[in-house]
């Protein structure tokens, strides 16, 4: 497996990023009441299944509504990352799975932070995308311009770097 370390930011490309919309959020059954809050008074705009006391409804409900409302949907449920299911877009919200639990809440914890950190300042450049984050590690699925499907996989150092992994598996 090779490495490759990713170039630090030029002013411009700084600037660029800091004007880019933050991520909404739709939070699905799965997302705890507990981390819905912590997410939302880091000043981050999310809405949740469990506020809404829409639980229990299919999945396609549940994606349909963010999508509608223009949020990311946040998730713990693995069959939102089945594209015969849920198909990638180009364009538009697209859907964060996220790992962890309560029961390895040091991990969970990390994985919010990362969400927190890298995903939700820059959900323009994430428009159609699955993305699945953890406490060391995020992968990124979406369609190229050219109308293919990429992977990018970045492995999240200790020290807050991230390195993306130049030949992750392709599907």
């Amino acid at each position: 497996m090779s490495w490759m370390r990713l170039p630090k930011l030029s002013k411009s490309e700084g600037a660029f990023l800091r004007r880019l919309r933050k991520a909404r959020l739709y939070g699905d059954e799965d997302i705890e009441e507990e981390v819905v809050r912590a997410i939302r008074d880091r000043g981050v705009n999310i809405s949740s299944v469990r506020e809404r006391k829409e639980r229990g409804k299919p999945d396609e409900v549940h994606l349909a509504t963010a999508r509608r409302e223009r949020r990311f949907l946040l998730t713990k449920d693995k069959d939102f990352l089945d594209d015969a299911r849920f198909p990638l877009q180009k364009q538009g919200p697209g859907i964060i799975y996220i790992h962890g639990t309560f029961r390895a809440e040091e991990q969970y914890a990390a994985a919010v932070a990362n969400l927190l950190i890298y995903i939700v300042p820059y959900s323009q450049i994430y428009e159609g995308a699955k993305i699945e984050i953890s406490q060391k590690h995020m992968v990124f699925r979406y369609i190229s311009h050219e109308g293919r499907i990429l992977v990018d996989e970045c492995v999240i150092r200790p020290d807050g770097e991230y390195i993306k992994i130049d030949d992750a598996p392709k599907s």
